[in-house]
């Protein structure tokens, strides 16, 4: 069993972003690439016989979790800083 989390990109948009470089691949993860969901069960099902359970969208989480980390670390700052 494995758990794979990963920012993706979406199946429809995965062509061009393989020819391009967009604000993620330079700023935000230099020089690499988000692969879709589509081209990374391929890839784990061309050499393993693991099946995908669950699949589960949690990006509608991420504004969620970011304004908690942010609202921590300015809670926590001078703590930080010493």
């Amino acid at each position: 069993m494995m758990l794979r989390q990963a920012i993706t990109n979406i199946d429809q948009r995965y062509a061009t972003a393989k020819r391009s470089v967009n604000f993620i691949k330079r700023y935000i993860f230099p020089g690499s690439f988000l692969l879709s969901v589509t081209a990374m069960c391929g890839s784990i099902a061309g050499v393993t016989d693991m099946p995908l359970c669950p699949l589960e969208d949690i990006g509608p989480h991420s504004a969620t979790t970011l304004r908690t980390w942010r609202d921590t670390l300015y809670r926590n700052r001078e703590h930080i800083r010493t």
